[in-house]
C-alpha cells in the first residue's frame, strides 16, 4: 500500500477519540470510510483484506453499469457501457487501493438508478431513497459535492417536468435538509478548521486541473499527457462526442444528465477554485459518464446484430492490455518513493532486536503497519543503546533517490558521518547499514568553554550514554524523538570530573520541543549513584522561546548546578512521552515533543572571592567592585556606605570569613555585621600608602539555613564626607586585598 492508502488503515488502528479529532483538526476528507476499514481490520489486517472491499465495490460498479446502461440504452448498450467501465484504467484503480472511491462511484450509480425509477413512478418512497444517497455520497468524500450538484439538478429537473411539482419539490426538500443533516455537519467541521490553509489559485489554473482530471480518466496516466499519449485522449474525446450526438438525437434525459455531470463539475471547481487540494482521481464520478457516452457511440457506429461481439472485444482487449503492456502499472511493488512492506520485512528478518534505526518520519506509522505483522515485537519501536564503548551499527532506511528528510541524501550520503558496511534494496527502497564509533564518557572541561550536544545521529549516538525507545526526526537540524505514542523514551548523557574534587559549577542549556497536547519533556541530573533530580519537567503545548529560521521553534531551558561535594561523575537525563493528542498528517504526532541539543559549561568555583574565575556563583557582592590588579597585586574597591555579600546554607553551619584591607582615609572605621548582628568593628584605622596592607583579619560566626547576609559598614566615602582623590569622584571607602569566604574545617570547630 502506498501513502494514501495506509493511512486509512494506520488511523483506524488508533483510540476512536484520536481518529475523530485528527478526522476534525487534519484530515481533508469525511469520516465514513475509516471507521468501515476499522472494522473490516478487526477481521484481517493483511493488504487483500483491506483492499477486499474497494474490489467488491468495482465489480459491483460494473453490474450498476449495466442495468444503467440497459435501463437508457438498451440490452446491448447495458453490455457496453459495462465493458468500458471493467477495463477502465481509473476505475480499475480505484477498484484496488485502500481508498473511499470506489464506495463513491457506486453511490453515484446508485442516484442514477434511483432517478431513472424516479422518473417513472414519481413516488416518495424513491425520492427519499435518492436524498439519502447523496447524503451518503458527502459522507463518502466531500468533492463528491461534483456530482451531488449535478444529480440535485437533475432531479430538480425531472420534478419540474411533470405532475406534483410543489408537493415533490417539498418532499424533496425535507429528505434533503434530513439526508445531508450528519455530512453537512462534518463538512462545516472541517470547512472551519481548514479556513486559515484554504486558498484559491486563478480561473485558468482551475479549468487546467481539471482538463488534466480528464486526460487522466481517458489514458490513466498519472501525469500530464505527452507525444504519442495525446492520440488516446482523442480516442476517447471522438468516442464521447459521437455518443454525446447520438443521445442528442435519441435519448435527451441521458445526454442532460451526462452533460449535468460535467459541466455541474467544471462549474463547481471554477467557483470555488480549490485547485491547492482538486487531483484527477477527484473527478472519479466522470467514469459512468464516459462509459456511458462510448456504448453510445458504439451503438451509433455499429448495427445492433454487432454491438454484442463489440462488448466482448473490448473486455478481452481491455484485459489484455491491462494483464499485458499495462501490467507495471498495475502490479509493480509501488509508483512511490518508499516500498514500506519492504521496509517492514527488512525490520522483522534483518534488524536485530534493540538496534538503532533511521527513517523517515512520513514512513513511520507505514512501516510500523507491516513490521507488527511480520514479527511479534517490532524493532523499530524497541531501540536501545547500552552504555559501552563498542561501535553501534545504525540500520539506515532510505526511500527512492537515497533521501531520508533533510538527515541523507545525495549530497550528504550516510557515509559522509558513518562508515557504511553493507546496502541492499527494497523494493525501491534500500537498507544501509552503518557503523558509528562511541564515546559514551566525557570529561568535563572546567575551563568555561562550552560543550555540545546535539541531535544529528552521527554525533548523537556516538556521545549518548545510553538510550532506549528514542529515534532521530530528521527535518529542521534534527531532533530526538519517541518510537511510539505514550511510551516513555528516555536516553542519557554522562560526564567524567578528571579532577574527583568539588566545589564545581555547571551550568546546562537545554533545547527541546513540547508542542503537543498532554506531552511531557523532563530533564534530570545525577551525581555518581546518589538520587536523581528533576530539573525540567514540562507538559505540553508549551510556547517556544522562539523561532530559528531553518532550524524550527524550540523551548530553551537553562539549569545551573553547584557541586560542594567531591564527584567522579555527572549524570544528565531525558524522559520524553508523546501522547495521543494534538494529531498532526501524515499521521504521527512524534514530532510534537522532541530533544534538539544540550550545551554544557563547566568551571571551579573556590572560597577566595578575589578570583572572579572561580567566584562562588552562589555568592551575591554587593558594592564591591570587579577584581583589578598591578602585576602580583589584586584588590577590589569598596563603595559606601555598605559593602558585603549574601549567601546560603541549607544547614546551620560554623562559617570563617577572612579579610585585609588598604585604607586610604584619615580615621577610617567601620562594622561588621552578619544578618544584621554586630560581631566586628574597628576605629580610627591609619591612612596606608598604595603598596601597604591592612593586617589579615579572621572572624567566625554562625550561618543560619537559607540566605545570610555579611555588611561592612564604613564611616568615611570619598567624595561624600571626605576625600583622597580629587581626580577619581567614585564613592570608594577601602580596596579589599583579600576577602574569602568558606566553612570553618571541622577540627577547628
Amino acid at each position: 500500500m502506498w501513502n494514501d492508502e495506509i493511512i486509512v488503515p494506520v488511523m483506524g488502528s488508533k483510540p476512536i477519540g484520536y481518529l475523530l479529532q485528527w478526522l476534525y483538526s487534519v484530515e481533508d476528507h469525511p469520516p465514513t470510510f475509516y471507521f468501515f476499514i476499522k472494522l473490516v481490520s478487526l477481521v484481517s489486517k493483511s493488504d487483500f483484506a483491506l483492499r477486499f472491499p474497494s474490489m467488491v465495490l468495482g465489480l459491483l460498479s460494473v453490474f450498476l453499469m449495466y442495468h444503467i446502461g440497459k435501463t437508457w440504452l438498451g440490452e446491448k448498450g447495458g453490455l457496453l457501457a459495462a465493458s468500458f467501465m471493467a477495463v477502465s484504467v481509473p476505475h480499475i484503480y480505484f477498484s484496488r487501493v485502500v481508498r473511499f472511491y470506489s464506495f463513491a462511484i457506486v453511490l453515484c450509480l446508485l442516484g442514477v438508478m434511483l432517478l431513472a425509477k424516479f422518473m417513472e413512478r414519481r413516488d416518495n418512497r424513491t425520492l427519499a431513497w435518492f436524498a439519502t444517497i447523496l447524503g451518503a455520497l458527502l459522507l463518502a468524500e466531500y468533492t463528491s459535492i461534483m456530482p451531488i450538484v449535478a444529480l440535485g439538478l437533475a432531479m430538480l429537473a425531472v420534478i419540474l417536468s411533470g405532475p406534483g411539482r410543489l408537493r415533490l419539490l417539498w418532499r424533496f426538500a425535507v429528505y434533503g435538509v434530513a439526508a445531508f443533516v450528519v455530512p453537512g455537519f462534518f463538512l462545516l467541521l472541517t470547512s472551519i478548521q481548514k479556513v486559515e490553509q484554504s486558498g484559491q489559485v486563478s480561473l485558468r489554473n482551475a479549468l487546467d486541473n481539471f482538463l488534466a482530471g480528464l486526460a487522466w480518466l481517458a489514458t490513466g496516466f498519472e501525469h500530464r499527457p505527452s507525444g504519442n499519449e495525446y492520440w488516446i485522449i482523442g480516442v476517447a474525446a471522438a468516442l464521447a462526442l459521437v455518443g454525446a450526438l447520438r443521445l442528442a438525437f435519441t435519448n435527451r434525459r441521458l445526454l442532460g444528465i451526462c452533460l449535468s455531470f460535467v459541466l455541474c463539475g467544471l462549474l463547481v471547481i471554477l467557483l470555488i477554485r480549490p485547485g491547492y487540494t482538486l487531483a484527477f482521481w477527484h473527478l472519479f464520478y466522470l467514469i459512468p459518464v464516459l462509459a456511458l457516452l462510448g456504448a453510445s457511440a458504439v451503438q451509433a457506429v455499429l448495427p445492433v446484430r454487432f454491438q454484442t461481439a463489440a462488448a466482448l472485444g473490448i473486455s478481452l482487449a481491455g484485459s489484455i492490455l491491462i494483464l499485458g503492456p499495462l501490467h507495471a502499472r498495475f502490479y509493480s511493488a509501488t509508483a512511490y518513493d518508499d516500498d514500506t512492506r519492504e521496509m517492514g520485512r527488512a525490520v522483522a528478518s534483518e534488524v536485530l532486536p534493540g538496534s538503532v534505526t533511521l527513517l523517515d518520519l512520513n514512513a513511520v506509522d507505514s512501516v510500523n503497519w507491516y513490521a507488527d505483522q511480520f514479527c511479534l515485537t517490532n524493532r523499530l519501536k524497541d531501540q536501545i543503546v547500552t552504555a559501552d564503548s563498542t561501535p553501534l551499527t545504525v540500520n539506515v532506511f532510505l526511500c527512492q533517490g537515497g533521501y531520508l528528510g533533510h538527515l541523507v541524501n545525495p549530497w550528504f550520503p550516510v557515509s559522509s558521518w558513518a562508515e557504511v558496511k553493507q546496502e541492499r534494496l527494497l523494493g525501491v527502497s534500500s537498507l544501509v547499514k552503518a557503523v558509528v564509533p562511541r564515546t559514551p564518557l566525557h570529561p568535563l572541561d572546567f575551563s568555561g568553554a562550552s560543550q555540545e550536544f546535539d541531535a544529528h545521529p552521527g554525533r548523537f549516538y556516538s556521545a549518548v550514554y545510553s538510550a532506549e525507545k528514542v529515534m532521530i526526526y530528521p527535518y529542521w537540524g534534527n531532533m530526538v524523538i519517541p518510537t511510539e505514542n505514550e511510551k516513555p523514551a528516555t536516553f542519557m548523557y554522562r560526564f567524567a570530573n578528571p579532577t574527583g574534587t568539588g566545589n564545581k559549577y555547571i551550568v546546562l542549556k537545554i533545547h527541546y520541543r513540547n508542542e503537543g497536547k498532554d506531552n511531557v519533556f523532563k530533564a534530570w541530573t545525577q551525581f555518581d549513584a546518589e538520587g536523581q533530580v528533576n530539573c525540567v519537567q514540562s507538559t505540553g503545548p508549551e510556547t517556544p522561546d522562539q523561532d530559528r529560521n531553518g532550524d524550527g521553534s524550540y523551548v530553551e531551558r537553562v539549569v545551573s548546578l553547584r557541586r560542594e561535594r567531591p564527584f567522579t561523575t555527572l549524570t544528565v537525563g531525558f524522559a520524553l512521552s508523546c501522547a495521543l493528542e494534538s494529531p498532526q498528517y501524515p499521521t504521527s504526532n512524534l514530532s510534537k515533543t522532541g530533544f534538539k541539543r544540550l550545551f554544557v559549561t563547566a568551571r571551579p568555583y573556590g572560597p577566595d572571592l578575589m578570583n572572579e574565575s572561580t567566584l562562588d556563583p552562589d555568592v551575591e557582592l554587593t558594592g564591591l567592585k570587579s577584581v583589578e590588579h598591578d602585576g602580583d597585586r589584586f584588590w577590589r574597591w569598596a563603595t559606601g556606605p555598605r559593602s558585603g555579600l549574601s549567601f546560603t546554607v541549607d544547614r546551620k553551619t560554623t562559617m570563617r570569613l577572612t579579610y585585609s584591607m588598604t585604607n586610604p582615609m584619615k580615621d577610617q572605621g567601620y562594622a561588621l555585621t552578619v544578618n544584621g548582628e554586630k560581631i566586628a568593628e574597628e576605629r580610627g584605622m591609619p591612612v596606608q600608602n598604595w603598596t601597604e596592607e591592612h593586617a589579615v583579619k579572621v572572624v567566625d560566626f554562625t550561618a543560619k539555613p537559607g540566605r545570610n547576609t555579611i555588611d561592612f559598614q564604613f564611616e568615611k566615602i570619598n567624595h561624600v564626607n571626605d576625600s583622597f582623590s580629587e581626580a577619581d569622584s567614585s564613592p570608594y571607602t577601602v580596596a579589599f586585598t583579600a576577602l574569602r569566604l568558606e566553612p570553618v574545617p571541622d577540627a577547628a570547630r
